[in-house]
């Protein structure tokens, strides 16, 4: 299967939530002390270990988007954050980078997920138009720049961050390694 195939299965989703508005839902501290069920029939997508929320199963994001590299190259060492959704019996279009298709393409996931891939391009400049079913610029290797790409590919306006907050200033270096 070549690139163009496997982004064409993303084509149907330009423009599909126009108008709507749209949350990102980080994994940040913050979402332990927000009232996050209130985002249960909202466009929303989910970042990365985002399943582990208490109230995942409730909201069951409509996305999830996966960019960090360690998902697909130690893949027996986040294999629980699969089996945690599935436990959860969550539904989301799940988007994973080019990078992981080798990986993500021989596993069944989760049955309930629909598996989509996004390719970063190095020849787009920061200029260019988001379109998933071309390639991305190479400027979303943090998982939140990918979901706001992704739900402005969508349509969505206004477009709301949740638990894009971190508290890596409380980790020492050496934890941090």
């Amino acid at each position: 299967m070549n690139l163009e195939d496997i982004l064409q299965k993303n084509r149907y989703l330009k423009d599909l939530h126009s108008g709507k508005r749209c949350f990102i839902i980080g994994n940040g501290p913050s979402t332990k002390t927000q009232n996050l069920h209130l985002l249960r029939d909202e466009v929303s997508i989910a970042a990365n270990s985002f399943y582990y929320h208490p109230e995942a199963k409730l909201i069951n994001p409509d996305y999830w988007i996966i960019a960090d590299p360690i998902y697909w190259e130690k893949p027996d060492v986040v294999s629980s954050d699969f089996e945690f959704a599935a436990n959860k019996a969550v539904s989301p279009k799940m988007f994973v980078p080019t990078g992981g298709f080798k990986c993500f393409s021989k596993i069944n996931i989760i049955p309930l997920i629909d598996l989509h891939f996004f390719h970063y391009d190095s020849s787009k400049d920061i200029n260019a138009r988001i379109d998933f079913a071309q390639g991305i610029p190479t400027y979303g290797q943090n998982v939140i720049v990918v979901a706001l790409m992704l739900a402005t590919y969508l349509g969505c306006t206004p477009i709301y961050l949740i638990g894009c907050d971190h508290d890596f200033t409380n980790i020492k270096k050496e934890e941090y390694n």
